[in-house]
């Protein structure tokens, strides 16, 4: 029986916060997607505002393997400022050992309205074998 993450709202000051956070435990990477993680999603965004999504989790990668993750936008609503991805378990690398990992993008709002992003991870030139778990996506509202 998998658990469903959990999702809290949060509103600091006049800043708004989002976070989802999964619950599930160890879970595997499958690529070409979220793996089961879920979207995060900021309500009434006002356009031209800028969002930091933060997502961080615990990653294994597979013997000689790893894979990529990035943080995207759902839908034509927002525009990535920040470019590249991130990289778990490069060759060479002990594929025994969980490690800390984390990522930070900025995104302009083109439309007011809700807005959501989300991890997806991919293969590339890795085998896109691993493992994760502790996972955690934010987004802030920084304002204009």
């Amino acid at each position: 029986m998998s658990k469903e993450m959990s999702k809290t709202q949060v509103e600091i000051g006049t800043k708004n916060v989002q976070f989802v956070e999964d619950s599930r435990g160890s879970f595997q990477i499958v690529t070409g997607g979220r793996s089961g993680t879920s979207p995060v999603t900021l309500r009434e965004v006002t356009a031209g505002n800028i969002i930091r999504v933060t997502c961080v989790f615990n990653a294994r990668a597979a013997v000689n393997g790893g894979f990529y993750y990035s943080i995207q936008g759902q839908g034509e609503d927002t525009e990535k400022l920040s470019i590249g991805s991130g990289v778990v378990g490069v060759l060479g690398e002990p594929a025994n050992g969980w490690k800390g990992t984390s990522r930070i993008d900025f995104f302009k709002v083109k439309e007011s309205g809700d807005v959501s992003f989300e991890v997806d991870f991919a293969k590339n030139d890795l085998d896109g074998g691993g493992m994760a778990n502790s996972f955690m996506l934010i987004a802030e509202n920084l304002g204009s």
